[in-house]
């Protein structure tokens, strides 16, 4: 997995950037050049076997927290996965029981690069304790 990711990073600068864009759903993706030993860091959690590994999930926080899984995939495999956004959030409850999960069937991942205007407007939202934007679904 971390080779992989390796190789992905270096082939994704042979893409024209127009092209990227348009899968993308307007998102301008910038390319990055990870070492292959952050490559490593971040691919362990994803090759992993093992079904749930405690050291691979945070402890409890204190902090009020929203969490966002993008729910928008298509031709690339851009879509986050709900199940995690929820189990993250019971985790968070835990420290803090304002803490919750939301899907968009608009928006994929990095869906900050997508649509940054409605980026804006849920942290405002979400900081000024209001309702969130139009779109967005609580999981769990």
């Amino acid at each position: 997995m971390p080779q992989a990711l390796y190789l992905q990073s270096r082939l994704e600068s042979f893409v024209p950037r127009s092209l990227m864009r348009s899968v993308m759903s307007g998102a301008d993706i910038q390319p990055s050049y990870p070492s292959l030993e952050l490559c490593k860091q971040v691919g362990a959690p994803i090759a992993s076997t093992e079904i749930e590994p405690k050291s691979k999930w945070p402890e409890p926080w204190l902090s009020r927290t929203l969490i966002i899984a993008a729910g928008k995939a298509g031709l690339l495999p851009t879509a986050d996965h709900p199940d995690d956004a929820i189990k993250l959030a019971e985790m968070g409850r835990r420290g803090n029981a304002e803490t919750v999960a939301y899907t968009h069937p608009g928006i994929r991942h990095p869906w900050n690069r997508q649509e940054p205007k409605l980026f804006a407007e849920l942290v405002v939202a979400w900081v000024e304790r209001r309702e969130l934007p139009e779109g967005f679904v609580r999981l769990g």
